[in-house]
């Protein structure tokens, strides 16, 4: 089973600070059911190509109910491990590398660019307009879900420790580049990239 604290740290960018008095104010069982969670996201996320790829467009083909119920389960599974990073965070038992940040709270947020898919990020709620904050792990997600769209001309490349975003258009010389912040996270802008928060 996946241990929440790595989940929220590789997805979210956070480090949870479990030893703190306010820990022990969460939920149990709702750890444990986001645990859970995890570990159903990651088992639809190891199938093969032709699912993931399914999943990545399912709010475009409804003649296949069985991928539009998982897409639909893994984005509950999504939220629910959401709440659970929010409510930490709401609690003061979560920070940043670079330290505090009351200001940055876990989100789901989705593209019209990748589909109807969610993506865990941290949004800034004293500044909405700021754009949203990417675990690498999740930049590589949107780059592989970008990859798998068809007749998709916005290409996400991550080198190293740098994060090349680029339309790939003939006037484009070459990407734009970008490197993570102080805490290692990316924010991908780009136009056709518009970020938009999921409400529960």
């Amino acid at each position: 089973m996946y241990t929440i604290d790595q989940w929220i740290r590789d997805s979210y960018g956070l480090l949870l600070h479990t030893d703190r008095p306010a820990w022990r104010l969460m939920s149990a069982a709702g750890l444990r059911a986001a645990a859970h969670a995890a570990g159903f996201i990651a088992a639809l996320d190891l199938t093969n190509r032709e699912l993931i790829a399914q999943l990545t467009t399912n709010g475009q083909d409804p003649s296949d109910p069985v991928v539009q119920m998982l897409a639909a389960a893994r984005d509950a599974a999504w939220q629910a491990i959401t709440v659970l990073a929010a409510d930490a965070h709401r609690l003061g038992c979560t920070s940043l590398p670079s330290g505090p940040h009351p200001d940055w709270a876990p989100v789901c947020v989705r593209t019209e660019a990748v589909g109807p898919k969610l993506y865990p990020a941290l949004a800034n709620d004293a500044d909405p307009s700021a754009p949203p904050r990417f675990a690498r792990t999740t930049a590589e997600r949107i780059t592989g879900d970008l990859a798998a769209r068809p007749g998709q001309h916005l290409r996400v490349r991550l080198a190293g420790t740098v994060h090349n975003l680029a339309r790939a258009e003939p006037t484009i010389v070459g990407p734009d580049e970008h490197t993570p912040d102080d805490d290692g996270l990316y924010t991908l802008t780009a136009r056709g990239l518009d970020w938009r928060r999921v409400r529960r």
